[in-house]
This record gives C-alpha cells, structure tokens and sequence, in this order.
C-alpha cells in the first residue's frame, strides 16, 4: 500500500459478534460481504464477487466461503442469484440488507462507515 493512502476498514456490529446461531467465519464473511456490496451499491452497481475471489482476501477456503453463504441466505442475511447467462460454477450477485444499521444511515447519524461516503475512498 502506498505511504498516505487510507486503508478502507469496515465494522462489526456486536450484534452480529453475539449471534450463536453463525460460526465465526460466518460472520467474517457477513462482515466483508456487506462491506464490498455497499461499495457497489454506493456505485450504483450490483455486487458481484466470486467465492474463490472472497476466500483469497479472508484466507479460507472457496469450499468455506460456500458454506458460509449458504448459512447466511437460510437465515436471511444475503441472497444470491448467478449472473444472467452464466453457467454453474460462475459468479452470482449478491445482496445484503444491512439489518444492523451499519452503513444505510447518512454520515451526519454518526453511524456509517469511513470510506463508503467519503470522497478519497
């Protein structure tokens, strides 16, 4: 990363963190996921991201990262469907309600994350 450039960070809500009815890497996963589909849809663009993709910036597995998105949408925190004309084994868009009011809310609630409003993102 260059020298004076901002790092991008999200949040985790407690909320989540508390949840037992996720694993940990679950819940990592959540976490980035609604992170990145903010970024699109802050762009006005769908969020689409492969799982091979995912897994190499949360260091598991394209198996874990499948796992855990299928954990996420029986419980109602994403839901995918693949890219129009792609076949099996392809790309989906994602999407994430923000159910913990992370990133929804405007700057001036105090409740957003640095880098989704900001300019120099």
């Amino acid at each position: 990363m260059k020298a004076g450039k901002k790092t991008p960070w999200l949040r985790i809500p407690a909320a989540l963190l508390l949840r037992d009815d996720l694993s940990s890497t679950s819940k990592l996963v959540y976490a980035y996921m609604l992170w990145k589909y903010q970024f699109f849809k802050s762009s006005k663009k769908d969020y689409f991201e492969s799982q091979t993709a995912i897994g190499l910036h949360l260091d598991i597995s394209r198996w874990t990262v499948n796992q855990c998105i299928a954990e996420l949408n029986k419980l109602g925190l994403l839901t995918s469907k693949r890219k129009a004309g792609n076949t099996a084994g392809s790309t989906c868009i994602y999407t994430l309600p923000d159910i913990y009011g992370m990133y929804d809310a405007p700057p001036e609630s105090g409740n957003y994350a640095p880098g989704i409003y900001d300019e120099d993102y």
